[in-house]
């Protein structure tokens, strides 16, 4: 019984060590995906406690971040949106009905700022 109780013990412990962003339905990370055409997509997840300023703002050092490591004095946003998201697929877009007034149902969804740049 003593056994079976550490064992259940540390199997938490090494699930509470997974790194964030890395499981399939993490609420939070960043990822950072370079495409074939030189543009390179940066994706921010933060939980329902992080704000859309919050996960904006993750979004913009990340980016510079990138620009910086690859020798680019600057960098170009192609495009970029905020909302939330189920496996890559926005379902909810920042401030709209659903986002403002169902909080509840749609709380469990990462709020996520995805967008793509290129390098200069």
């Amino acid at each position: 019984m003593r056994a079976a109780f550490i064992l259940v013990c540390a199997m938490l412990l090494v699930g509470c060590a997974t790194q964030i962003g890395t499981a399939q339905w993490s609420t939070g990370g960043v990822r950072v995906f370079e495409h074939r055409d030189g543009r390179i997509e940066i994706i921010v997840s933060g939980s329902q406690h992080r704000t859309y300023d919050q996960i904006v703002n993750m979004w913009r050092r990340q980016a510079e971040q990138v620009a910086r490591s690859r020798g680019a004095s600057h960098y170009t946003v192609i495009s970029f949106t905020t909302g939330r998201e189920v496996q890559g697929w926005q379902v909810v877009p920042e401030g709209g009905m659903v986002d403002r007034y169902a909080e509840d149902m749609v709380g469990w969804l990462p709020r996520t700022a995805r967008g793509f740049i290129t390098l200069q």
